[in-house]
């Protein structure tokens, strides 16, 4: 049996991640359940991607986009949004 696995990462380098390198956004992921291994398949942007879920009936993927100031880093709310 498979499933397939998506992967939120940020897309700039922020100093309280603990990569430094920035991800792509959104990376799906085929898992095998049986073996344990899991495949990379494609990627999608998807700015600061921090945060997934996939809808009850499995046709939608939401993301957050998490948006920061550049003086302090501190989450700029008015930018941050929910993106399907």
């Amino acid at each position: 049996m498979s499933i397939t696995v998506y992967v939120g990462s940020y897309t700039r380098s922020l100093p309280f991640v603990a990569s430094r390198e920035p991800g792509p956004g959104i990376t799906a992921f085929t898992l095998d359940v049986g073996a344990g291994t899991l495949t990379k398949g494609g990627s999608w942007e998807a700015e600061n991607a921090s945060f997934l879920a996939l809808s009850p009936d499995g046709r939608a993927l939401f993301s957050t986009s998490e948006k920061y100031s550049a003086a302090d880093l501190n989450p700029d709310l008015s930018l941050s949004r929910v993106e399907s």
